[in-house]
């Protein structure tokens, strides 16, 4: 059995980098980011094996960043929000391929959003979002 968690990591950065409008990052931004960006990180897996074959839950957080001077603009994090899933729902396994890793992405499972505001010299607006992957080991 291969551990799937940096496979589906990988997935999910290959998918988005270079097709959303800002930086994507994983597990980390870098200090001197300044401008909007999303985090692809792991929250953890379960197994889901059986007598048939290998079979797991992988949890990826999604977490968009967007930075305001003044006023918060909500429905810049929700733009972004639309792109990642105009990438990700219509052709799950085309924009997530893991087929050389040896796994089939099976089913993704978008979990409820959580949203926080933050401030320090600037004005923070994040969309945090988990998304469940079912994944069978080939």
């Amino acid at each position: 059995m291969i551990n799937p968690d940096g496979y589906t990591r990988q997935a999910y950065y290959n998918a988005l980098n270079g097709a959303l409008a800002i930086e994507v990052y994983k597990e980390d931004a870098p200090v001197e980011e300044k401008g909007d960006y999303v985090v692809v990180s792991i929250e953890g897996r379960s197994d889901s094996s059986n007598n048939q074959g290998f079979a797991h839950e992988v949890v990826v957080i999604l977490d968009i960043v967007t930075v305001f001077d003044s006023y918060i603009d909500p429905d810049k994090v929700e733009s972004y929000d639309q792109q990642v899933q105009d990438i990700l729902k219509p052709t799950v396994q085309a924009a997530l391929d893991m087929s050389g890793a040896g796994f089939q992405l099976v089913h993704i499972q978008p979990g409820t959003p959580t949203y926080l505001k933050e401030q320090d010299s600037r004005k923070y607006y994040r969309k945090i979002t988990r998304y469940i992957n079912h994944i069978a080991q080939r």
